[in-house]
């Protein structure tokens, strides 16, 4: 949205206008020079509301107008290769809570990022949820493609970051988990790919997943077996979530909870499980 500010406010209308009359709205009319003095009343009202120069109040009329069109206006591809990312804008960018940028990355996000755009400082990059990009137990990046087109708020605060508010995927792989139970953070993520081979029996669970999150879960044993696995959850709020594995094919049958049943695999076994977060208290999958 392109705005030309005046540079100063206009001066009043003065003298040297002919009073002859002007009918306006009425009989009687109201002369020339009252009709200019009105209207230039009026432009100098507006232009001290909104404002002559561009303002960074976000507050102000004048910023809220000149940032409609935010999303055409802050775009960037980065081309630094890594993880930390950079990308340059309009020149009138103001790093200030509520900013919004779109961006495309050079390179698939490997570990925690971060994003620098314009010089005004690299902070990270975190999900809807507040959690780091490319980082955790078990993590093994690739919340973020290249090519793909990237959508983040800057927070401002004490510790700012920049919150992604486009869809992401939270990919974990961890290797060789010990056979004591382990919890991998999967809040913020629209879906989640956990792949894991095991050595021993595993109990593991995926933490805060929200309803209506895709799981896609690959497991495999890694070494002679038999080995058994169990998988639980917990919601947004903490609270305990059973996950079940529904018995494919017409005939149906009678789900497997895979939280409170060990499940055995022998050596050279593979279970490859999809399914959704149905609501606080259940998972199910096929």
């Amino acid at each position: 949205m392109a705005i030309t500010y005046p540079g100063s406010l206009d001066p009043a209308v003065g003298g040297g206008i002919a009073t002859a009359t002007l009918s306006v709205g009425g009989s009687g009319g109201q002369s020339h020079k009252a009709a200019h003095d009105n209207i230039s009343a009026a432009l100098v009202a507006l232009e001290t509301k909104v404002g002559a120069t561009a303002s960074t109040d976000t507050a102000s009329h004048e910023y809220r107008l000149n940032n409609l069109a935010v999303l055409n206006r802050y775009y960037g591809v980065d081309t630094t290769n890594t993880n930390t990312y950079a990308i340059t804008v309009a020149s009138d960018f103001t790093l200030i809570p509520g900013t919004l940028v779109s961006f495309v990355v050079s390179n698939t996000a490997t570990s925690a990022s971060t994003l620098n755009v314009n010089g005004t400082g690299a902070f990270p990059i975190v999900n809807r949820a507040g959690i780091t990009v490319g980082y955790g137990a078990g993590s093994g990046g690739y919340e973020l493609f290249p090519n793909k087109t990237h959508l983040a708020v800057y927070t401002g605060g004490t510790t700012p970051t920049w919150r992604l508010l486009t869809p992401i995927g939270r990919y974990c792989s961890p290797s060789n988990p010990p056979a004591s139970p382990q919890t991998y953070e999967c809040a913020g993520a629209d879906i989640v790919y956990f792949q894991v081979s095991f050595p021993n029996n595993i109990n593991i669970t995926l933490a805060h997943l929200a309803a209506g999150t895709v799981l896609i879960l690959f497991l495999y044993i890694s070494g002679t077996g038999p080995f058994t696995y169990q998988i639980g959850a917990t919601n947004p709020a903490g609270g305990a979530m059973n996950m079940y594995v529904v018995p494919r094919g017409a005939g149906g049958g009678t789900p497997t909870n895979i939280t409170s049943t060990a499940v055995s695999l022998s050596a050279g076994q593979y279970v490859w499980l999809v399914g959704q977060v149905q609501g606080p208290t259940a998972v199910y999958l096929i």
